[in-house]
């Protein structure tokens, strides 16, 4: 009895789960996320120049985490 009753608790946490991945398969397939649906264009990346000039920016001191507790 304590068996049957084990097994039916691991039934009923898993199926939360398998409706949700269900619902999750359903709802793409709405929406068109085939590998033949509508495509987004793709993100504009930065530019190579703004990095850099970025990182030049960047202080050169090192950070030291310990240095109050010393």
């Amino acid at each position: 009895m304590r068996g049957l009753l084990v097994a039916l608790a691991i039934v009923a946490m898993t199926a939360g789960a398998q409706a949700q991945a269900l619902q999750g398969m359903v709802e793409g397939a709405k929406r068109g996320d085939a590998a033949t649906g509508p495509k987004e264009p793709p993100k504009k990346r930065a530019n190579e120049k703004e990095y850099k000039s970025s990182l030049d920016r960047l202080p050169d001191k090192k950070y030291d985490p310990w240095a109050n507790t010393r």
